[in-house]
């Protein structure tokens, strides 16, 4: 569901598409928000009926005006106390596990097993935790992933920490069945499936990676995965996420190829750069253009034959390298002393990302200046 970031920029109703992953395939689900208001009402609206009255009961059951918090509370107690029966036959307890006092015994990952598969979804998760890291002992591990594996290809991992789980568990038995999971482009987040592989020492762990590594949900962590393998044959796949929208996984990108041993050039510190846009001086002449991240380089070069002096190649990769970090929404304001037709003066630039890949750019500067980049431009 796309995030609600700011109250005060909401004009209300607002409607959202969420992706509604347990039908085959999956659909989307409208909903829409009359206001922030507590209780909050939702109106929902799905293509398949049936769909449609299976999440309607659902949240009637727990909805505000049948005390729904009350009674989650009440379920979630009783799962406990049954784990808590289950363990207790084995002479373990759940704070024996967490301080790694104690490991799941063979008969209490079956009963637990048979106790999640029995549960309603939104609470296996609860159960699904106690077969993480360090619970479950190195004989039981791939069977409890197979188990785990089955419930992430019903799920689809819809948010919850099953691919976490199965890479916690993985072993060299498992690594052939991981790879269908990995390509099944119907699951969310499989960067820890791409984990799990490397793992489970999979011979051909990077080529599988590599081809879903520009996925949503498979790049973070597929690029940690291929940087581990010093993936290096793989380098160009890797240098595709180098534009991606989020500057965490441009980042990502750029530690990753320097870890395989193909580093990104590192672009020059950002000196001119301007906290503010107010700064700018009023009266210059201006040229502007909404750009294909591609083409800001070579719009930048266009500007380099109107100057002289002070905005050249080192300039100009400053200004790439700051934009390639930025956010969308973002915006950005450099200030160059140049010289340009004999004469000192400033050039300013402002960038504003105003979608994923698509910056707005502005140059601001003497009319002499702006005249020729205008023709320039234009070439």
């Amino acid at each position: 569901m796309k995030q609600i970031e700011s109250r005060s920029k909401l004009t209300f109703p607002v409607e959202l598409v969420c992706p509604y992953l347990y039908s085959d395939p999956p659909t989307d689900v409208r909903v829409t928000i009359d206001g922030l208001q507590h209780p909050m009402h939702l109106t929902l609206s799905v293509a398949d009926a049936r769909i449609g009255k299976q999440i309607q009961k659902q949240l009637e059951r727990y909805s505000y005006e049948k005390n729904g918090d009350a009674l989650a509370e009440r379920e979630h107690k009783a799962i406990w106390k049954q784990i808590k029966a289950i363990l207790a036959k084995d002479k373990i307890s759940y704070e024996k596990l967490e301080q790694r006092d104690a490991l799941l015994s063979r008969r209490a990952i079956e009963a637990l097993m048979e106790l999640c598969d029995k549960t309603e979804r939104h609470h296996q998760e609860t159960i699904q935790t106690l077969f993480s890291d360090g619970k479950v002992a190195r004989p039981d591990r791939a069977f409890v992933a197979r188990w785990l594996m089955k419930h992430y290809q019903a799920d689809r991992d819809s948010g919850s920490q099953l691919g976490l789980r199965i890479y916690q568990n993985a072993t060299p038995a498992i690594a052939d069945e991981l790879v269908p999971l990995i390509n099944d482009r119907r699951c969310v987040s499989r960067g820890c499936l791409c984990r799990a592989l490397v793992r489970a020492k999979h011979p051909r762990a990077a080529e599988v990676i590599a081809a879903v590594v520009t996925e949503d949900g498979c790049e973070y962590q597929g690029l940690e995965s291929l940087g581990i393998l010093k993936a290096a044959a793989h380098a160009d796949q890797i240098r595709k996420l180098l534009r991606h929208e989020d500057p965490d996984i441009r980042r990502k990108a750029k530690k990753t190829l320097d870890r395989i041993g193909c580093p990104v050039a590192t672009p020059p510190k950002p000196v001119h750069l301007v906290k503010s846009r107010s700064k700018l001086p009023k009266g210059l002449a201006e040229w502007s253009a909404n750009l294909d991240m591609e083409q800001v380089e070579p719009t930048l070069k266009h500007l380099t034959v109107c100057i002289d002096k002070g905005f050249g190649p080192e300039e100009i990769a400053e200004i790439i390298g700051v934009a390639e970090l930025m956010r969308v929404e973002q915006t950005r304001v450099f200030q160059f002393p140049i010289t340009a037709g004999g004469e000192r003066s400033e050039l300013w630039v402002v960038i504003f990302m105003d979608d994923e890949d698509s910056p707005d750019l502005e140059v601001y500067g003497s009319k002499p200046v702006i005249s020729k980049l205008e023709g320039a431009a234009h070439e």
